[in-house]
């Protein structure tokens, strides 16, 4: 476990479960694996194509030291209602580039890898749980979709 994730689920507070989620099995409906990451030995567990594409992305980020997937469950009230959130990704970087810094990435950020075609669906959810991040946890909040992880890479000068 990274160290500063240790740091951070020694926290007593009743309101995040660190890693309290674990990626299922597909069962054919989706795709399910692992992204491999330096240091060695470590790997990323994705559920979708998209988060694979998105996670070898922010694993090619020089300044990226720590990513978890699935990295807790924050339980918070919006109004009378209490809610909880998973964020598909926790990064922690030591420096940002500036393209990170224009999707809205800070050192910490919980990020929520979704198609364009569903954001609409879930973007008053997603607005409320980021909401509660930001002020309860101080992290920053980003969403990635398929416009910043393509399916195909473009390389110039090939």
């Amino acid at each position: 476990m990274n160290h500063q994730l240790t740091i951070a689920s020694s926290n007593p507070d009743h309101r995040i479960a660190w890693s309290a989620r674990t990626i299922p099995l597909s069962r054919a409906r989706h795709a399910c694996g692992r992204v491999p990451w330096q240091p060695a030995a470590t790997a990323i567990d994705v559920e979708s194509d998209l988060e694979a594409r998105a996670t070898r992305l922010l694993t090619r980020e020089r300044g990226l030291v720590a990513l978890h997937s699935q990295p807790f469950t924050l339980f918070y009230r919006d109004g009378c209602r209490r809610r909880r959130y998973t964020p598909d990704l926790l990064a922690v970087f030591d420096r940002l580039s500036p393209s990170l810094v224009r999707l809205g990435f800070g050192r910490w950020t919980v990020i929520e890898i979704k198609p364009e075609s569903k954001l609409d669906e879930v973007a008053e959810d997603l607005a409320r749980h980021h909401r509660a991040v930001r002020e309860q946890l101080g992290f920053a909040t980003a969403i990635i979709t398929e416009r910043h992880a393509p399916s195909r890479e473009v390389r110039h000068g090939a």
